[in-house]
């Protein structure tokens, strides 16, 4: 325990009932007083969340009369989420995989003769499929192995 606390709770422990109620009006309008100097919006790490739910947790619904760090509304969130762990709840960071199905057609397509990162995806476009960009045509085809042979099939058919 903090040795700057231990005088506080040495208080608390030889007070009566009506010193104890005199005690907590105090510290209410002392926080009070407190939270008028500071700016709106305070920012809490998480370790003083955790201590704020142990202690407010034990206080119960009176909690509502006394809070003023946050809302008894964001308080009670904190409650759910702290009992309700999600498990991997965040999903891995960039775009999602390219559906399988959508490879095999821009593979079928690379095998026609000619048919560049351009002509694929001017043909996934007149099929509908506007979720494809060219980068993502070179990078099926080169993980297949096939940039090389589109590359040199593209700049054979051009002129200089």
């Amino acid at each position: 325990m903090n040795a700057p606390h231990l005088p506080k709770l040495l208080a608390f422990a030889r007070s009566d009932q009506d010193q104890l109620i005199a005690q907590l009006q105090y510290l209410t309008v002392e926080n009070q007083i407190l939270r008028g100097k500071l700016s709106k919006r305070i920012s809490l790490t998480k370790r003083e969340r955790r201590r704020l739910i142990t202690f407010g947790r034990a206080v119960g619904p009176v909690l509502r009369d006394i809070i003023s760090i946050v809302q008894y509304s964001t308080f009670q969130k904190w409650l759910r989420s702290n009992g309700h762990k999600k498990q991997n709840s965040k999903s891995a960071p960039g775009r999602p995989p390219t559906k399988r199905d959508l490879k095999k057609l821009v593979l079928q397509m690379a095998k026609t003769p000619g048919w560049g990162y351009t002509r694929i995806l001017g043909e996934l476009r007149m099929l509908g499929i506007m979720s494809v960009s060219r980068s993502t045509v070179r990078s099926i085809l080169k993980e297949h192995g096939i940039e090389q042979l589109l590359i040199a099939g593209n700049q054979s058919g051009t002129s200089s």
